[in-house]
C-alpha cells in the first residue's frame, strides 16, 4: 500500500498494526521510523522493544549501515537503550552507535561554543544574523543536541552584509573554500551563500536567501523573514532565528524540494516542530501564506511523508487545501524545474534569470560562459570535488579538544 502526490514522491503508511502487513515496509524501516521522536511513549518503546527483538544479527548490522545514512544514529541509540534493546544487538552495532552519539556530543558542544564566538565577532560590527538549521534548531526541538547529527553552521544575513561577513570570518582565522570567497563568484551566486572552513574542519554558510532553487527563491521574500524573525535573547541585541512558521516552510522546503538524497531525520526535525505547535497554532494563516508563496508542492509533499512514516496528526482541512493549491500548474512547473538537473543550461539560464540585479546577472553570465564553455573538464571535476567534498570533516582526537568556548 502506497501513497503518491507527485512525480519522485512516493510515501508508505505510518501505523504500525498496518505497516506489518506492508511487504514494502521492512523491520528495519519500521525500527527506525519508530524511533523517529525525541521522546518515545511507553507504548512506542514496547513497540520498539518488541521489533528490536525479531532482527537477526544480520538485520541489526543493516539497521545501523541504513541508520548511519538517515542521520539516526544518536536517536536510534537512545531509545534502543530506553527500550531494553542493547543486550540483543551485536557488539559492533551497539559499539558503532554508541561512538556516534559520543561523537555527536563532543562534536555539537564544539559547534555551539564555535557559534557563539562568530556570532558575536558578527554582532559586534553591526551586522543582523539569522541562526538556521544546526545547533539552534537541535536545542530548540531535541533538548540535548547530541540527538540531532550537525555537519556545520548555516547563517542567514542580509545580501548587503554578506561580504562583510566573509571578511570578519577571515580575521576569524577561516579560510573561505573555492569560488564561494565573496558574493559576485559563480558557486556563490549559485547557491546564494558564501563558505568558510577552519583548520578544525568547522565549515561556515554565510546564506543571504534561503532557497537557492530559481524556482523558490521569491518564496523566501527578505523583508517578510526578517520582520517576522525572533530574538534569541529578548532582554538585548542578539542574534535571531526563523519564526516558527518560517522554519517549518523552510524545513518541508529543505527536504522535499532542495535535497534529492532525502534523511529521515530531515523529517524527525519537521515532525518535533508539529508536535510543539501550541493547540491555538493558526494553521488557517500557515496554510494561506504558504499558497501565496508557491510552496504548497514542497510542504504538502513533507508534511504527508511525516504523517505516514511518524505518527504526526495534521489536520485534514490543512492537507486538503494545500494538496488542492498544489495541482496548480505553476506549483507543478516549479516542482518539475526543481527536480530536474542542476547544472545543465536550461538551469543556468534559471539562475541568470533570478540573479538580484543588472551586475550579478552579468558576474554570472560571464562566469558561467567561462566555467562551461573555456575551462578543461578535469579542472571543472577538480575544482567541484573540492568546492562540495565532505561538508564534514572526521573527527580526531575530538575528546581532547575544546568543547564550549
Amino acid at each position: 500500500m502506497t501513497f503518491s502526490l507527485a512525480k519522485g514522491v512516493r510515501l508508505a503508511p505510518r501505523y504500525l498494526d498496518d505497516r506489518l502487513d506492508d511487504s514494502s515496509a521492512t523491520f528495519i524501516d519500521l525500527a527506525l521510523w519508530q524511533c523517529g521522536a525525541r521522546i518515545l511513549s511507553q507504548s512506542s518503546l514496547t513497540q520498539l522493544y518488541d521489533l528490536g527483538k525479531r532482527l537477526s544479527p544480520t538485520a541489526w548490522q543493516r539497521l545501523r549501515a541504513r541508520s548511519h545514512a538517515e542521520g539516526m544514529d544518536a536517536l536510534l541509540f537512545a531509545h534502543a537503550t530506553e527500550a531494553g534493546l542493547l543486550p540483543f544487538m551485536p557488539t559492533n552495532v551497539a559499539e558503532g552507535l554508541m561512538a556516534t552519539y559520543r561523537t555527536n556530543w563532543i562534536w555539537n558542544r564544539r559547534l555551539r561554543g564555535e557559534q557563539r564566538r562568530i556570532v558575536d565577532a558578527i554582532l559586534a560590527r553591526g551586522v543582523d544574523v539569522v541562526l538556521v538549521k544546526g545547533v539552534t534548531l537541535a536545542a530548540r526541538y531535541y533538548g540535548e543536541i547530541a540527538l540531532r547529527p550537525i555537519g556545520d553552521i548555516d547563517l542567514l544575513v542580509r545580501p548587503e552584509d554578506a561580504a562583510d561577513c566573509g571578511r570578519i570570518l577571515t580575521t576569524c582565522g577561516y579560510t573561505p573554500l573555492p569560488g564561494r570567497e565573496n558574493p559576485t563568484q559563480w558557486h556563490a551566486l549559485v547557491n546564494r551563500a558564501l563558505a568558510y572552513r577552519d583548520d578544525a574542519g568547522i565549515t561556515i554558510d554565510v546564506h543571504w536567501a534561503l532557497a537557492s532553487l530559481p524556482p523558490y527563491v521569491a518564496a523566501f521574500p527578505q523583508a517578510e523573514l526578517w520582520n517576522c524573525a525572533e530574538n534569541l535573547d529578548p532582554a538585548g541585541p542578539s542574534a535571531r532565528r526563523l519564526s516558527t512558521a518560517d522554519e517549518l516552510r523552510f524545513l518541508c522546503f529543505h527536504y522535499a524540494a532542495q535535497h534529492r538524497d532525502k534523511r529521515l531525520i530531515w523529517l524527525v526535525d519537521i515532525a518535533e516542530i508539529l508536535r510543539m505547535l501550541p493547540s491555538a497554532w493558526d494553521w488557517p494563516q500557515f496554510v494561506s501564506d504558504t499558497i501565496a508563496r508557491g510552496l504548497a508542492m514542497p510542504v504538502a509533499a513533507a508534511l504527508d511523508m511525516v504523517q505516514h512514516l511518524l505518527n504526526v496528526k495534521i489536520p485534514a482541512r490543512v492537507m486538503l487545501d494545500l494538496h488542492t493549491a498544489a495541482s496548480h500548474w505553476k506549483e507543478r512547473m516549479a516542482w518539475r524545474a526543481a527536480q530536474a538537473g542542476r547544472y545543465g543550461i536550461r538551469a543556468m539560464y534559471q539562475h541568470l534569470r533570478v540573479q538580484d540585479g543588472i551586475a550579478a546577472q552579468l558576474a554570472f553570465a560571464r562566469q558561467g560562459l567561462l566555467w562551461h564553455a573555456i575551462v578543461p573538464a578535469r579542472t571543472r571535476v577538480s575544482s567541484l570535488r573540492q568546492t562540495f567534498g565532505e561538508r564534514r570533516l572526521r573527527i580526531s582526537g575530538a575528546a581532547s579538544g575544546a568543547e564550549e568556548t
